[in-house]
Parts: structure tokens; C-alpha cells; sequence
């Protein structure tokens, strides 16, 4: 059985509501209902090689 927290899933959201089985109303609903957990967020950093500043570095 899909639950209606599976319906409201970001990656396959937009697939229920263009079946109509989850309304712009009720994503919104539970958007709004969402904690601010933003202060116990850690920064991460991962080298991104396909940047060309990190895979082609210049020269000093």
C-alpha cells in the first residue's frame, strides 16, 4: 500500500499529482508542515573534479 508520505516523496511527486491522486493544495500542506531543522546542518566539502578550477589547476 503506498502511504500518503510515499505520495509526498520529491522524487516521484509530480508523477501523483499529474494522475490527480495528490493535490498542489496538499503538497503545499505538507511543505508548511516540515520542522526548520536548517541550525543542525553541517557544511560539507567534496572535491568536485569536473570543475575546471579543481581538474586543471593553475599554476603559482
Amino acid at each position: 500500500m503506498i502511504t500518503k508520505e510515499h505520495m509526498l516523496d520529491v522524487r516521484v511527486r509530480d508523477r501523483y499529482q499529474k494522475r490527480g491522486l495528490i493535490s498542489t493544495k496538499e503538497i503545499e500542506k505538507y511543505l508548511n508542515e516540515l520542522p526548520d531543522v536548517a541550525d543542525q546542518a553541517e557544511e560539507v566539502t567534496l572535491p568536485q573534479p569536473a570543475l575546471r578550477t579543481e581538474a586543471h589547476p593553475t599554476k603559482e
